[in-house]
């Protein structure tokens, strides 16, 4: 009684997998047993990240940003919102150029709101 091999492939949003699976014959039939083994990961694509991770501030300045100005620029910015139109926002495509990225993880204003704010280019 010999060993059988499948390998196999999964892709999802996020990840391409291949893994191995490995059936262990024993003596007895009744106690094969199969044994998964990863054999490749690449995550790269859940590198991507969803949301915008916001800049650190010290805790008091973000204090005086939430009590001063009533809303929570992190949970903005991770939430993919403007903090001034509320606008909700994709990462991948609401910004003209690298700066208005940059900006957005600063102030969490949408790339429309940037521009009635500081001009456009």
């Amino acid at each position: 009684m010999g060993r059988s091999l499948q390998e196999q492939t999964a892709t999802t949003a996020n990840a391409h997998i291949s893994f191995l699976t490995v059936l262990l014959p024993l003596s007895n039939p009744k106690n094969a047993f199969s044994m998964l083994f990863l054999v490749e990961a690449d995550f790269t694509a859940s590198k991507k990240r969803k949301y915008m991770e916001p800049t650190q501030k010290s805790a008091a300045l973000d204090n005086v940003i939430k009590t001063t100005f009533k809303f929570d620029r992190v949970a903005s910015i991770r939430g993919n919102t403007c903090v001034f139109c509320q606008k909700t926002i994709d990462p991948e495509t609401e910004f003209k150029d690298e700066l208005s990225r940059k900006e957005f993880t600063i102030s969490g204003i949408c790339q429309k709101c940037q521009d009635q704010t500081f001009g456009e280019d």
